[in-house]
């Protein structure tokens, strides 16, 4: 398995001892008290939205990825400061399509369409990625950036977004100063996951 060399020192968020197991509500307990503004880094399962013709990785890769960001953000401020150091002229943020924020809490919630049940998202300003790997789900193998890249959507740079993650995904968090372990991690087996964390070198 190919290592991802350049986070493979990375440690922010490890399952090692001292690191605290938590179900799915003590995951949103967890969340809804982390400060507004504060940083935190969260590991994530997701399946990348990806071009199904002719592509023989569809429906069989997920995305683990290591992510530094600051929690409930003044998304519009937090990135036009941004633009600002970087020279560059302030932008409107597009008006939130979907999903409803529920207030006092860092969440949005959404009912995708085809289901029946709510999913909670995370809203949260992106800091930066700090590495991510693509695992075939058949396999336990990684593939290769640019194997997956060919299969992916061009990435647009139009207007500002607002940045969603689904805590379903969230597979380990760093925050208020303590480590965090998910339990209910339902995208990979713990063969898998393993995997995953050894190409993130964590």
């Amino acid at each position: 398995m190919v290592l991802l060399t350049s986070i493979r020192n990375y440690d922010a968020v490890k399952h090692t001892d001292g690191a605290i197991p938590l179900d799915c509500a003590g995951l949103l307990d967890a969340l809804n008290n982390v400060p507004k503004g504060q940083f935190m880094t969260i590991v994530s399962d997701t399946i990348p939205k990806m071009r199904k013709g002719g592509n023989p990785y569809y429906g069989h890769i997920v995305k683990r990825s290591i992510t530094q960001s600051t929690a409930s953000p003044d998304f519009k401020t937090a990135m036009n400061n941004r633009r600002a150091k970087d020279g560059e002229a302030p932008r409107e943020v597009k008006a939130r399509k979907w999903g409803r924020r529920i207030k006092g809490t860092p969440f949005v919630a959404h009912i995708k369409k085809g289901e029946s049940f709510v999913r909670l998202y995370l809203e949260m300003y992106v800091i930066r990625s700090v590495g991510y790997v693509y695992i075939d789900t058949r396999t336990g193998a990684e593939v290769p950036h640019d194997v997956i890249n060919a299969f992916l959507p061009p990435r647009s740079d139009s207007e500002i977004i607002w940045r969603d993650y689904y805590v379903g995904g969230i597979v380990a968090l760093n925050a208020n100063g303590k480590r965090y372990t998910i339990a209910d991690n339902f995208k990979l087996t713990a063969d898998l996951a393993a995997r995953a964390d050894a190409a993130l070198g964590r």
